[in-house]
């Protein structure tokens, strides 16, 4: 079980998307991690591996007869600091796998805003959920003590970004570092909503219930 400390310190998370997602994403109340979207698009494996594996520097459509997906970019991902920065054994593309394996939360506010503020002239929608109920329905949750799609440098790194790679994402009964610093609450592969959540344009609101 997750700790109801966590849960009572972060009573919500939150998720971006685009606006072109939000239809779907109400009428099916799952989020898919950009892996399984993928599997759904590509027929050839090899297209899948290539997709998965290679960081995107901008916004990428994807398309399946009955489904329309607005897939993020990851343009603060340093491809260079990144491969600087790995646990030994890992690759760039390994960890770009690892992160379109799952499906991203922000347990604060502020955490929210920083990313927010980088697409705010995209108009995205926020979903916010309430943290205990999500968890309960997703038990799969693993967490990560640093932003892992960003390689800012570091003195303290020696002018790398913090190490990732193995155990970057970590499940709650196996964490090696403080609730406090959770900083991202990720679900591999997929997402069940909760029956009941809100949406949003801003981070300060307004909430709609939907």
């Amino acid at each position: 079980m997750f700790p109801q400390s966590f849960t009572s310190r972060n009573p919500f998370l939150y998720h971006l998307t685009a606006q072109g997602n939000i239809k779907q994403i109400l009428c099916e109340r799952t989020l898919l991690s950009t892996s399984s979207i993928a599997s759904e698009v590509f027929q050839s494996l090899e297209e899948r591996r290539t997709f998965v594996r290679d960081r995107r520097p901008t916004h990428v459509i994807l398309c399946t007869p009955n489904r329309r997906y607005t897939i993020r970019d990851q343009r603060p991902v340093s491809m260079k600091v990144l491969a600087r920065s790995l646990t030994p054994g890992w690759t760039a593309g390994d960890f770009i796998k690892l992160l379109n394996g799952r499906v991203f939360f922000w347990p604060t506010i502020e955490r929210l805003k920083r990313h927010y503020d980088r697409y705010a002239s995209e108009s995205p929608v926020i979903i916010r959920v309430e943290s205990e109920e999500l968890l309960d329905l997703n038990p799969h949750v693993e967490l990560a003590c640093l932003n892992t799609g960003a390689t800012r440098c570091h003195p303290k790194y020696g002018g790398n970004a913090p190490t990732r790679g193995a155990g970057t994402f970590q499940p709650p009964n196996q964490i090696q570092f403080e609730l406090r610093s959770i900083a991202e609450v990720t679900f591999p592969s997929s997402c069940v909503l909760p029956r009941k959540f809100w949406i949003g344009t801003s981070p300060e609101g307004p909430w709609q219930s939907v």
